[in-house]
C-alpha cells in the first residue's frame, strides 16, 4: 500500500518529511532511527528508496505517546 507524504516547511531553505504516528507506532521509529535515501531514476520519474536503521544511543522518544 503506497504512503503519500508532503513536505512540510521547517525555515526558510528547510523542508521535512513528517511520518504519520501511526507509521512511527507500526515499525518501532523513534529518535534512534536514521533513515538513508536515494532517488532513482524510474520510467521517467523519480522513485525514492530509502533504508531503515536504528543506530546506538541512549535518546528516548515519546512521540506518539500518551503520558
Amino acid at each position: 500500500m503506497p504512503l503519500e507524504i508532503k513536505p512540510a516547511k521547517g525555515g526558510s531553505s528547510t523542508l521535512y518529511l513528517r511520518i504519520p504516528r501511526d507509521v512511527i507506532k507500526m515499525y518501532g521509529i523513534d529518535q534512534c532511527t536514521n533513515f538513508t535515501f536515494e532517488l532513482l531514476e524510474n520510467n521517467g520519474g523519480l522513485k525514492l528508496m530509502y533504508k531503515v536503521q536504528k543506530t546506538s544511543g541512549n535518546k528516548k522518544s515519546n512521540y506518539g505517546e500518551k503520558s
